[in-house]
């Protein structure tokens, strides 16, 4: 599948409606409120129909790709190329979007990275058809495309029949769809337009409701604001939105019950969870879980720099760390290949900043030691008592900042993350 470098992101995850760009949530916060930030994207979420994984995408391997991650233990394995996963009702398949076949198409692979299928055709322009759902029977899947010229939504069959456009024709924009539980109705995002001049002014969206057929639309949100991505389960429509500020928010289908959701300010593209007492969303640099029973919240994975070679406990086979007897941890930071984008090699020599460095059970905790130079390699050593590791834990994570300089001499930093196996004992 084919590769995109990251300056090109932003535009693979737009779709061009009625003359505006309308950027995927995430990346509007990774690119827009933040351009200072030259670290990883994380965005999007989808649940396994158990529940015990979640789909994202993510650019940290420097190419966007589909990952799960274990709601249970945090374990991360990669699935695809890709964005914008979407989970089937079965189980059997993930929809995703990808640039295999040139333009944006929807695409099916399975859960465990085989039978990659690409689902909507290819045309002569650019399709940008993003942003799958499915619905509740798992035999339709609507997305979001510009195919016609005109930005709308779509649905198709599973089996590749039947495409349509499920919106009219209009002068507005849409985007961000989600069925209903019962799989009768479609709510979506519609950008507010005006016309100026030959053209059209869009700023912000409102959701808006409307059988699965296309018929009978109907406004949910007044207008003035930034509603969109609404995800409808249960307990109603959830969405992101800069009314009663940045932050999830809920409301139910006839329009009534609009809530805040407790600290989810500055969150974006709520997903729920199957059993309706959670959802996902993207906040700062990864997905979390917000749970109504106790309003909690949880980080399923943060991922805060580019993936980087490690080694935890080099020259020991078993990376067995004990929490009684093991005073330091041991690991080497290897070198690494230019990235795709290109970024420049990895040289932990020269390139590694040592005011910089965490390493621990979530990534973040100040537990270095010292470091030296091995050959090629830095390896530093981190006090086990700091590591917050606990009985059990199966992986570590390093973080650090890659230092380079630009032909006049220029230093700029990338932030960097390495995660490794190991075995904690008492």
């Amino acid at each position: 599948m084919s590769f995109l470098p990251r300056p090109l992101l932003a535009v693979f995850a737009a779709v061009v409606l009625a003359g505006a760009i309308v950027f995927d949530a995430s990346v509007r916060v990774a690119f827009s409120t933040n351009p200072s930030y030259t670290g990883p994207i994380v965005a999007g979420s989808s649940y396994a129909p158990d529940g015990r994984e979640v789909a994202f995408w993510t650019d940290w391997r420097e190419r966007p790709e589909i990952w799960a991650v274990s709601a249970v233990d945090g374990g991360l394995r990669p699935i695809a190329d890709g964005l914008d996963p979407a989970w089937s009702p079965a189980g059997s398949w993930i929809a995703f979007a990808s640039t295999a076949a040139g333009g944006s198409n929807i695409w099916l692979v399975r859960p465990d990275g085989s039978d990659l299928t690409q689902l909507t055709p290819s045309t002569a322009g650019r399709t940008n058809d993003i942003r799958p759902v499915w619905s509740p029977d798992g035999k339709q899947i609507a997305f979001s495309s510009y195919r016609d010229g005109t930005g709308g939504c779509w649905v198709i069959d599973v089996n590749g029949t039947g495409l349509r456009r499920a919106t009219a024709n209009s002068p507005r924009g849409w985007c961000g769809s989600n069925f209903s539980p019962d799989g009768r109705k479609i709510v979506l995002s519609e950008l507010n337009c005006s016309k100026v001049g030959p053209g059209k002014l869009c700023q912000g969206s409102h959701l808006v409701i409307m059988n699965a057929d296309g018929t009978g639309l109907r406004q949910l949100t007044t207008e003035g604001f930034s509603d969109a991505n609404p995800s409808w389960g249960p307990r109603g429509i959830l969405f992101d939105s800069n009314r009663l500020g940045q932050g999830i928010k809920m409301i139910q289908p006839d329009g009534t019950g609009l809530q805040v959701i407790p600290n989810t300010v500055a969150s974006i593209k709520p997903m729920w969870a199957p059993d309706g007492d959670k959802f996902a969303f993207f906040h700062d640099f990864g997905i979390h879980e917000f749970n109504f029973l106790n309003s909690s919240i949880r980080p399923l994975v943060e991922i805060k720099g580019f993936l980087t070679p490690i080694d935890i406990m080099p020259g020991v086979p078993s990376k067995t760390i004990s929490l009684k007897e093991t005073g330091r941890i041991r690991v080497a930071i290897l070198p690494a290949p230019a990235g795709r984008r290109p970024l420049p090699a990895f040289d932990p020599v020269s390139h590694l900043s040592r005011t910089f460095l965490t390493f621990g059970r979530t990534g973040d905790e100040r537990s270095l030691d010292s470091c030296s130079v091995e050959g090629a390699n830095v390896v530093c050593q981190f006090k086990t008592a700091l590591a917050g590791f606990q009985p059990g834990d199966t992986r570590g994570i390093l973080r650090a900042r890659k230092v380079n300089r630009t032909p006049d001499g220029k230093e700029f930093s990338v932030p960097v993350e390495g995660r490794g196996t190991l075995q904690v004992a008492p």
